[in-house]
């Protein structure tokens, strides 16, 4: 239902917009998708669009506004409030804290208590590994962290532990069967604690909109304005809540980043002969495949152009075609037997995982029919899925690919079944092979660095019900009905599922026709004229069981052609092609990648959504969203088949010298397809290359250099950050900003809310207002140390699970459990005491004061104390993080008394489970970024310094390392450089101090092919950068021996008054100017000689 709503023209002059970003801005017409590169605005445009809502008299708290950080949130948050100053009340949040907003709210109706707790990674693996002990499955709890992640993918696709227990049952496969027994007790013991995890802040959220009706009308008539950033990467819960919360109003906006399209001087057959792509126009006709062999004409009814920057696929074919197109854009094929090829593929089967191979393009089955090597592999092994990753000429280049990339992705070659074999390996140590390897993120890696898709498999076997294994797909065959529509001749489009399960049947009984097949198995099966419809029908059918959908076009009077990424194309497929008015098929021979800047073009024909280009046949208008993320803007046009589409395409993030330096590095790699933006900013300072002597040297240039850009260079310490390689390069920047007080924050190291100590202190927290929270009091009940050991733990845990009761209650009542002593007992009370006597204060004292009683009743700030002595150094930092965290506490007080809200102990737990390191990121207090380069993706500062450009550090251990490790360096390299708006700064070292030895460094490679080099130059005047054209030895620092006044970065300055041994073992004994007495091993000691 589209409203009505009067825009505010005063606004719009105010915003700054270009053409693109107004038209996406003012358009409220309907579901609005919005195509944005990296850099174009995108954010800009949304926090506009909001602001314009607000401005034209929509209610903040009718705006709904996703994002993926709360840092992007809480930036959203105050440029709206810069550009309206009533925009109170907006929903403005990541989907998981909206989740927790929603379920403390209204999850009593579906059982979640408001006072529910939230358990991260780390709760969760120790949650997993208490239910693996219940069930007796102690020898697995290795594998806690695999578990963990089977569970996460279920609840992603919204499988609840009931659904996923079905489907292993239905499959009886045990490795499925002992998983969905482990995330069975886990959810139990997830409901026992009161708690959910991260999943369940999206699964129960979507459970409580479809099962209570007038919650769900509610939203949905509450949010009148929906809008998602990085729609690319929402999984499918989040997708079903969105779709769930705009199904009423439909103004939905989503924003992603597409990439599909045709370069100009693409031929396109049309009724008038050939025409480049980028002369045709909406209403033109083109020749489409219109099925069985036949082509018929279409209308163009749209023409998208835009802006791209990476690699075209170039495909050439035995009779002479060619297309070329961006990696992602959607053709047609289908793999045959070739004779002569021999293919490395990876392999996939649900209950083993994944495996790298070998296999030649033709062989004889076993009534001598020539099929593709692929096949037989599949049916052999009974696998669910094939991907070629190189085509070979020799079966010993295919031999020598399998193992280099064996060795290089840790995939295994071992075959997954031995039936029919003779092998010296069992079947159970091949199963104990893929049980003991967790062969997902090698497979992720290597399709990404091949640049495939987990959706589209170069083959995959037919679907089958038998015995106990059932494997169902959803077919969508585009042209697949024999019978011709009388108005343009094209062929009606087939969905079929058949299938077998009486539950299944039931449920599909409902919504769609069904009807016998065999004796155990039904089926449905039908067909639609139009193209959107068919689709649509098939998503839905697949949403009944969360099957799979197989597209595939029977344009030829042969075999169907399935939906094929260009990039998955090999040499040897068969396409098809457009001759003389008829579609016949043509074999690929050649194919091969450049690069390309400039614009691309796509064409939509909605009759039978293909055109010919080259004279080959190709999908139209479904936008390529990143590896398996298709799906999700294919849903996204076939549930909004109404949406308006924007894109932006002007980069604003970086100006051009610093894009093009980035660019140069990058492009490097080879088997990435980089974005290689370009920008209409003007072309700005060129990148900086300086050289140091040392890398006490370099912290102090850069220092030098940032009271340069905040005095005359007009920028503020927030504007600035230095990203270096390792945590530990962090000390000399923070001694050298604390030496020139310049204000930094340090982000990275270990993340502060995972620190042990804070971590124990926030279980104390979560205690107080869920005592339920069984992970939390295992880990406080004995810390310090109370003599409740393991032994006593154990009992009551007995106890607990004998009694059906939550531990906390097991606890209350160890005068009733058995065989725990009196020492055990006596701690007990001790710790639920003190729990007792703080939790009077839940509703009355503030978090902060809470805090300091917990650290104070339960002896945890004088053991961490008294440890010091023992530890100085570790516990002393212990302190510091205790410190922290009431700073931290006390700042939430401050933030919700500034925000007119209560601030209460659930508020701040929940806020900090749903932080993140960047989210830290603190911009209200000046001061300088200091973090890893790792945690730099999705920021930008107008100055950037990357440090320590040297070999062996950055890149890191450059001489042992993978080409493909090399390129993770680069790519990290190029996040780091496309950080920076206005000014680059790259700097390296001539030596660097590790462990106390100097040693010489050679420019990391990086800065080479950076190009930067060669436009840097001496600037007059500013002597004290020193920029160095080649390696000069540094000066001979001063020897910490006895009677050296040193400087410690915790204990200050102090003096050397003993010394023992020598050499690596030597140790050092320093009397501190503070009178702390302290003896340090000399070669790891942070001292300095001054």
């Amino acid at each position: 239902m589209s409203l009505e709503l009067n825009l505010n023209p005063t606004l719009l002059p105010q915003l700054g917009l270009n053409p693109k970003q107004m038209e996406a801005v003012q358009y409220f017409a309907g579901p609005l998708l919005i195509l944005a590169g990296a850099g174009t605005g995108k954010t800009k445009t949304l926090t506009s669009k909001i602001a314009l809502l607000i401005a034209s008299g929509v209610s903040p708290t009718q705006i709904l506004a996703i994002t993926f950080t709360n840092k992007a949130a809480q930036e959203m948050v105050q440029r709206v409030g810069k550009l309206v100053p009533y925009s109170g009340g907006m929903w403005i949040h990541t989907f998981h804290a909206l989740g927790a907003r929603v379920l403390r709210a209204h999850g009593r109706l579906i059982g979640v208590k408001p006072d529910f707790v939230i358990y991260d990674a780390d709760d969760q693996k120790k949650l997993i590994g208490l239910a693996m002990d219940e069930l007796g499955l102690e020898a697995e709890k290795n594998k806690a962290a695999l578990y963990l992640s089977i569970i996460s993918r279920a609840k992603d696709d919204l499988l609840d532990s009931q659904s996923y227990l079905i489907n292993a049952q239905a499959v009886n496969d045990p490795a499925r069967l002992k998983a969905a027994q482990i995330y069975h007790r886990y959810q139990k013991k997830l409901t026992e604690a009161g708690a959910l995890d991260f999943g369940d802040l999206i699964v129960r959220m979507v459970e409580l909109l479809k099962e209570k009706e007038e919650i769900r009308e509610y939203f949905q008539e509450n949010f009148q304005y929906i809008l998602v950033d990085e729609y690319q990467d929402t999984n499918h819960a989040q997708y079903v809540l969105i779709k769930t919360l705009s199904a009423k109003h439909r103004n939905l906006c989503v924003v992603g980043d597409p990439d599909q399209c045709l370069p100009p001087g693409s031929k396109i057959r049309t009724e008038a002969g050939e025409k480049r792509v980028e002369s045709i126009r909406e209403g033109d006709t083109v020749i489409s495949a219109s099925g069985w062999g036949k082509a018929a004409p279409g209308k163009v009814n749209k023409v998208t152009k835009r802006t791209y920057s990476g690699e075209l696929i170039e495909i050439k074919t035995k009779g002479g075609r060619k297309l070329v197109c961006t990696p992602n854009h959607i053709c047609f094929a289908r793999l045959d037997p070739f004779a002569g090829a021999h293919y490395v593929y990876l392999m996939h089967r649900r209950d083993k995982g994944y495996r790298l191979g070998v296999t030649s393009g033709s062989r004889s089955s076993k009534d001598n029919a020539h099929l593709n090597g692929l096949m037989v592999r599949t049916n052999q092994e009974v696998a669910d899925a094939m991907w070629i990753i190189k085509t070979c000429a020799s079966a010993a280049e295919a031999r020598y690919y399998e193992h280099f990339l064996s060795v290089t992705y840790g995939l295994p070659t071992m075959v997954f079944h031995v039936r029919g074999r003779r092998m010296a390996v069992g079947q159970d140590l091949i199963d104990r092979l893929y049980r003991e390897i967790n062969t997902g993120k090698a497979a992720e890696k290597i399709m990404e660095d091949f640049g495939l898709s987990p959706d589209f498999p170069h083959h995959r076997p037919y679907a089958v019900t038998r015995g106990g294994f059932n494997r169902k797909y959803v077919w969508f065959t585009v042209f697949g009905d024999c019978r011709e529509k009388l108005s343009d001749k094209s062929h009606y489009h087939r969905v079929q599922l058949v299938t077998s399960g009486e539950e299944l049947r039931n449920k599909a009984g409902e919504k769609f026709n069904v009807r016998p097949d065999k004796k155990t198995t039904w089926r449905i099966e039908t067909s639609r004229k139009d193209y959107d419809e068919a689709l649509k029908l098939a998503s839905d059918i697949s949403d009944l069981d969360g099957l799979a959908v197989i597209s595939r076009a029977k344009l030829t009077d042969g075999k169907p052609f399935h939906f094929m990424p260009a990039s998955h194309i090999q040499p040897g497929m068969k396409l098809p092609v457009l001759e003389s008015g008829k579609i016949i098929e043509d074999a690929v021979t050649g194919i091969k990648s450049r690069r390309y800047n400039g614009p691309v073009f796509d064409l939509s024909v909605p009759g039978g959504r293909n055109f010919a280009s080259g004279g080959i046949v190709v999908h139209n208008s479904v936008y390529g969203w990143r590896g398996a993320d298709i799906r999700n803007i294919m849903d996204f046009e076939k549930d909004f088949n109404d949406a308006f589409t924007v894109v932006l395409e002007q980069n604003y993030r970086s100006t051009a010298r610093i894009l093009h330096a980035a660019n140069e590095v990058i492009k490097h790699n080879k088997n990435r397809r980089p974005k290689n933006l370009w920008t209409k900013a003007d072309q700005g300072e060129a990148p900086v290359v300086l050289e140091y002597a040392n890398e006490t040297d370099e912290a102090r240039g850069i220092t030098d250099e940032i009271k340069r850009l905040t005095g005359r260079g007009g920028l503020t310490y927030n504007d600035i950050a230095v990203f270096y390689r390792t945590n530990a390069q962090s000390r000399s920047f923070e001694e050298s900003c604390r030496r020139s007080r310049i204000p930094y924050r340090l982000i990275g190291s270990v993340r502060f809310y995972d620190r042990k100590e804070v971590k124990d202190v926030l279980a104390y927290l979560k205690l107080l207002v869920n005592p339920a929270d069984t992970i939390s009091l295992l880990r406080v009940v004995n810390l310090p140390a109370r003599g409740v050991g393991k032994t006593a733990l154990d009992h009551v845990m007995a106890y607990a699970r004998q009694k059906e009761m939550p531990l906390y209650d097991a606890l209350l009542s160890s005068e009733q459990v058995p065989d725990i002593t009196n020492t055990a007992r006596r701690g007990i009370k001790e710790f639920l005491d003190l729990l007792e006597g703080v939790k009077t204060d839940l509703f009355s004292a503030t978090p902060s004061s809470m805090l300091a009683n917990i650290l104070e009743r339960s002896g945890y700030w004088k053991m961490t104390e008294e440890l010091a002595e023992k530890e100085p150094q570790e516990s002393l930092a212990r302190l510091g993080n205790l410190q922290e965290l009431v700073n931290a506490v006390k700042e939430f007080e401050e933030h919700c008394v500034k925000e007119g809200a209560a601030p209460t102990m659930h508020k701040y737990l929940e806020e900090v489970m749903l932080s993140s390191q960047v989210d830290k990121l603190n911009t209200d207090t000046h001061a300088v970024t200091l973090m890893t380069v790792h945690l730099a993706k999705g920021l930008e500062f107008p100055a950037v310094f990357l440090t320590g450009l040297e070999e062996n550090l950055f890149p890191i251990n450059a001489g042992n390392s993978s080409e493909e490790e090399m390129e993770e360096e680069r790519r990290l390299a190029y996040v780091g450089m496309t950080r920076a708006r206005e000014r680059l700064f790259l700097t390296w070292a001539g030596t660097r101090r590790i462990f106390g030895t100097t040693y010489p460094n050679l420019a990391s490679r990086f800065i080479f092919e950076s190009k930067v080099a060669r436009e840097t130059a001496v600037r007059a005047g500013e002597e004290d950068v020193q920029v160095i054209s080649s390696y000069q030895p540094p000066p001979a620092m001063p020897r910490i021996g006895k009677g050296r006044r040193i400087m410690h970065p915790v204990h200050g300055p102090g003096r050397v008054v003993d010394q023992i041994g020598a050499g690596e073992l030597a140790k050092v004994t320093v009397v501190f100017d503070s009178g702390v007495r302290q003896t340090f091993m000399l070669k790891y000691a942070p001292l300095q000689p001054i």
